[in-house]
């Protein structure tokens, strides 16, 4: 009976992770065809099959990136954010959605500089970004030398709490932003061996 027992949890240790990334991979191909799918359902259905929507998606960010990446397209790229960041109420959704992105995409070049643990709550450590020195602003009010951190709500990274720190008070992790985010989306679990 033990050994029984034994085989089932393993059975769903090793099946769980798999059928759960293929169904958020069947979801993701279903809501990724429905972006573009159903223009060409609608507009050229005599060219439409299944799948097309995907690969015409995929094609479209290889495109976009392939323009970001050459003289003209970073001119025109670094233009267009600028107009986009002058428009009320939308540039505040993406400048924030832009800072997450480039956190977790471009490896050493987002907003977050380092990693540090603090203190949460009496007793309870948690791990923070540091996103730059504090403003002058703030900085003439503190006689100590004060860091902006950006703390995370996991799971959900994309909310959390802003708060400044005193630099020496830091203690500084040797774990880079990329590694803290994959160890606060997998709840802990990637950081177990």
């Amino acid at each position: 009976m033990k050994s029984l027992r034994r085989y089932f949890i393993t059975g769903l240790v090793v099946l769980i992770p798999i059928v759960v990334t293929i169904w958020i991979l069947w979801k993701l191909s279903f809501f990724l065809e429905g972006i573009l799918g159903g223009l060409f359902r609608r507009h050229l259905p005599e060219f439409y099959s299944p799948g097309l929507g995907v690969i015409s998606l995929l094609l479209i960010i290889i495109l976009a990136g392939a323009l970001a990446n050459n003289f003209l397209g970073k001119r025109l790229l670094r233009f267009s954010e600028g107009l986009l960041a002058k428009i009320p109420l939308f540039n505040k959704i993406y400048l924030s959605i832009k800072g997450i992105s480039d956190a977790i995409l471009k490896k050493g070049r987002g907003p977050f500089s380092g990693v540090t643990l603090v203190e949460f709550h009496q007793g309870i450590q948690t791990l923070a970004f540091i996103t730059s020195p504090a403003q002058k602003e703030i900085q003439k009010e503190s006689s100590n030398k004060l860091v902006s951190l950006f703390i995370p709500t996991v799971p959900n990274l994309t909310t959390g709490f802003y708060c400044l720190m005193p630099e020496k008070n830091l203690k500084r992790l040797d774990l880079s932003v990329e590694e803290a985010l994959k160890l606060m989306l997998s709840l802990g679990l990637t950081g177990q061996k």
